[in-house]
């Protein structure tokens, strides 16, 4: 009897081992056939300060850099969560980019009809790439089910200027316009401090999220949102990737 009970232990092992291998073929076979499980508010990203030389620059550079930025920014995180090589969004992503850093030259260069100007920052191409991110997880024809955002920067309501949702929903180039522009205009009601910081963008991210009447506090100053922290942290976790690399 004693020398059976180590025959039986082994196979007992075995059987175990095989049972979790077969477990994790299925769930490999299971990501490639049809993609990772893509959460698209990520997971609290680590509090990160870019070097003092990368802050102290704030003049943008050339659009070729800002566009293969943004595309940089859109690699790694699809590689960051094991996205499939037939997945569709890895062919929009130059398009995409080229489209969202016109918008956002576009409205450093002039306000808006309305008043407010996104600043010339290193960063905020970046930061409007992560907002994509959050949004939409790259992909234009996402439509919300709360109030039925559309774009890949869920525009909805005042936002979308007049422009029907379908249209707005269909047309990605005008939906990162509109986007950009909304951004752009709630920055005017933000009072920032003398040596602004990038995690200042809290307080229009903020605005942008719910509007100046929820957005503004009774003393006149803009709330500052977990969602928009959400946008500010990533940004900074990207940038110093792509920065630094």
């Amino acid at each position: 009897m004693k020398s059976i009970l180590p025959f039986l232990l082994t196979l007992l092992i075995v059987g175990i081992a095989l049972l979790a291998n077969c477990s994790s073929q299925k769930r490999i076979a299971n990501i490639a056939n049809n993609g990772p499980e893509i959460v698209l508010v990520p997971e609290e990203y680590p509090q990160t300060v870019l070097p003092e030389e990368v802050i102290e620059v704030s003049l943008r550079p050339s659009r070729e850099v800002m566009v293969k930025e943004v595309v940089d920014l859109w690699t790694m995180w699809l590689n960051d969560y094991s996205t499939r090589k037939k997945d569709p969004r890895w062919s929009y992503l130059n398009e995409y980019a080229e489209a969202l850093v016109d918008a956002v030259i576009f409205y450093q260069d002039n306000p808006t009809s309305r008043g407010g100007q996104l600043p010339v920052e290193r960063e905020t191409h970046l930061l409007v790439a992560s907002m994509v991110v959050i949004e939409t997880g790259i992909t234009h024809t996402v439509v919300g089910t709360s109030r039925g955002e559309v774009g890949l920067l869920q525009c909805h309501g005042h936002a979308l200027q007049g422009f029907e949702p379908e249209t707005v929903s269909n047309n990605y180039r005008l939906g990162l316009r509109l986007g950009v522009r909304w951004l752009a205009y709630h920055t005017q009601f933000c009072q920032y401090s003398e040596n602004r910081t990038f995690q200042e963008w809290v307080k229009p991210l903020s605005l942008y999220a719910a509007g100046i009447k929820n957005g503004k506090r009774k003393d006149g100053r803009c709330r500052k949102m977990a969602v928009a922290k959400d946008r500010v942290n990533m940004t900074l976790f990207y940038a110093n990737r792509i920065l630094n690399s």
